[in-house]
């Protein structure tokens, strides 16, 4: 379904920009709900240890998928991968939305789907990695492949800023159930962005490595 084309001469070509910009915008939104998390349990439980609990539980599919998904990423069309993933993601924080939203007070219930989220998102997340990692060097000129890393390190510290600046001031604005709505539809921003991005395959090689291209 994806059509050959030429090589890119530059970094900030169609591509890689539609790439960077949806991730930028899917990354504040989820250091804004980061912080949002957190104010919502202690708000709602006044427990630490449960924001911690939670915290442990969402980075254990990293642990166990790390292996396979780099191995993943390389058989399948990263691109795929990249779309689901947002998709994905996005659904499942715009459900949790929707329960804060339908029955505010089900405390119990809201602190059991966040876990539920939260392994979800880290689960996807998880394959979304290294297919984002592995479609760089197919996106840019091989010599800006240092320059693509840098902007997408500089993407993930302006995230945080600006999101973890505004996270404590827009939970008292807007209040949780709002702001993960808002992150659901920052993941479905980028999947959108994403899905005009045109990846190259690799060649089903036993390798499957882009630098067989």
């Amino acid at each position: 379904m994806q059509h050959p084309e030429k090589p890119p001469t530059r970094l900030l070509n169609r591509n890689f920009f539609l790439l960077w910009q949806g991730q930028f915008v899917s990354r504040i939104g989820t250091q804004v709900v980061i912080i949002a998390r957190v104010f919502w349990i202690k708000h709602a439980t006044g427990s630490a240890a449960i924001i911690g609990l939670i915290q442990m539980l969402a980075n254990l599919p990293a642990v166990f998928l790390g292996p396979i998904a780099g191995t993943f990423a390389d058989r399948y069309p990263r691109r795929t991968i990249i779309i689901l993933s947002d998709v994905l993601r996005g659904l499942a924080v715009l459900s949790l939305a929707a329960l804060m939203f339908l029955a505010p007070g089900a405390t119990h219930l809201i602190l059991l789907w966040l876990l539920v989220t939260a392994i979800i998102i880290a689960t996807v997340s998880a394959f979304f990695a290294p297919a984002i990692s592995a479609a760089i060097p197919d996106l840019v000129p091989r010599k800006r492949i240092a320059g693509a890393n840098s902007l997408g390190q500089m993407s993930v510290q302006l995230s945080v800023f600006i999101g973890q600046g505004l996270g404590g001031t827009l939970f008292r604005l807007l209040g949780a159930p709002l702001l993960f709505a808002i992150d659901g539809l920052t993941y479905l921003f980028s999947a959108v962005s994403e899905s005009f991005i045109t990846i190259p395959q690799p060649l089903p090689e036993k390798s499957g490595r882009w630098q067989d291209q």
